[in-house]
């Protein structure tokens, strides 16, 4: 909804295109319900995409626009594009406050949250090195106001 008040057009999902570039130079959404940062977030939930195989599927996007357009066209795009990243909360939902795996007596609270940045920091460095610029990361919402 933001987008479109922007004037943005709506991006389609990556797992919906159908792997022309020319769908694919307007942008993609990598988005998987459940997902989190830890790879396993939300497994409990059903079938979701990590977010470690979001950042391979965009890694993935890359290679077909260096294949389809020359690596410095390819270049070009990516480092003027902007990613959006919204992840988080359900790493605290489905590990930290409902227990999974014992995580509570093994991370206190601030240690979690260091482990969660650090992972999230390696795969934003995955992105850099494929010429990611700029990249937006929001913040969590309010716990309490996720649906779960």
């Amino acid at each position: 909804l933001s987008a479109l008040r922007l004037g943005l057009p709506f991006v389609p999902s990556y797992l919906g295109q159908n792997g022309r570039v020319e769908g694919m130079i307007q942008g993609l959404n990598y988005a998987s319900a459940g997902a989190g940062i830890i790879f396993t977030s939300g497994s409990e939930l059903g079938q979701h995409v990590s977010f470690t195989q979001q950042v391979q599927q965009f890694t993935d996007t890359y290679q077909q626009f260096i294949l389809s357009l020359g690596e410095q066209a390819a270049i070009d795009l990516i480092s003027n594009s902007v990613l959006y990243i919204s992840i988080g909360i359900n790493d605290y939902i489905h590990y930290y406050l409902r227990n999974v795996s014992n995580v509570q007596n093994l991370y206190l609270p601030w240690s979690f949250n260091q482990f969660l940045a650090s992972t999230l920091r390696q795969e934003i460095k995955n992105l850099y090195s494929i010429n990611v610029m700029k990249v937006v990361v929001m913040g969590l919402a309010p716990i309490g106001c996720a649906p779960h």
